[in-house]
């Protein structure tokens, strides 16, 4: 029988897949030279792999918490001029300056994705790093970074109250034709429906079928507007989105 071990890194079953070898020669699919453990060794060394995948995801749910804290932080910093009052000619000076390591930490891409866009300012329609700015500051090439920012400048908006919504355009899908809702209203359609208990970013593009990025845009700047908060509960790493009118 296969047994699931755990809840993995963003939301993946680490599954044992014993009957995977059913009909298969082990002995040339893995080497007929191995040493057989007794059970208790094989118990002991399972268990201690389940603890390390535990302590792994529990590293990754802290990560992705944090990258939310540096997310909002970064925006804090462009909205308050930080970059004027230090004295850099431009917010990519001054990120360049002082974050200049960035490269060094290794983000899981939806994690990689947010600081980006942090640095780009792509989601919310505005000018802060370049691409190629913010590319070399994560350390990846700028191909990476064009497709992490294309993949959501379909859904940036003006930020305004939240008794304003301001709705993304349409997303543009195959064969260039343009959905009949925007991607912000079908976002904000779903967590009504999800009530309290909200829904993450890969929940969300699985039941809508929209890329992670559209999505992800949407329900951040939902979130900038207040129309929308995320729980302090984690699911598969991620802290789903709920309604601000069902937290009171």
């Amino acid at each position: 029988m296969t047994a699931v071990l755990s809840s993995g890194l963003h939301g993946l079953d680490l599954v044992a897949a014993g009957p995977s070898w059913a009909g298969v020669d082990r002995s040339k699919a893995i080497g007929a030279d191995r040493d057989v453990l007794t059970w208790s060794q094989a118990d002991e060394r399972t268990r201690a792999i389940v603890s390390k995948l535990a302590t792994l995801r529990a590293a990754s749910e802290v990560m992705t918490a944090l990258v939310d804290e540096v997310y909002d932080l970064l925006e804090q910093a462009w909205a308050m001029r930080a970059d004027v009052s230090l004295g850099y000619a431009s917010f990519e000076a001054y990120c360049a300056d002082r974050f200049g390591d960035l490269g060094a930490i290794r983000l899981p891409a939806p994690e990689q994705m947010r600081v980006i866009l942090a640095l780009t300012g792509a989601e919310v329609g505005e000018s802060r790093c370049s691409v190629r700015g913010a590319s070399r500051l994560m350390g990846i090439s700028d191909e990476t970074g064009r497709r992490r920012v294309a993949a959501a400048r379909g859904v940036a908006v003006v930020r305004k109250p939240r008794l304003a919504l301001v709705a993304a355009p349409v997303e543009v899908v195959a064969g260039g034709v343009a959905s009949g809702r925007s991607v912000t209203l079908l976002v904000l359609d779903d967590l009504a429906e999800a009530g309290p208990a909200g829904r993450t970013i890969p929940e969300a593009v699985v039941r809508l079928g929209r890329s992670y990025g559209s999505v992800s845009g949407a329900l951040s700047a939902l979130e900038a507007q207040g129309h929308v908060e995320r729980d302090g509960e984690v699911r598969g790493t991620f802290r789903p989105y709920v309604l601000a009118d069902f937290l009171g």
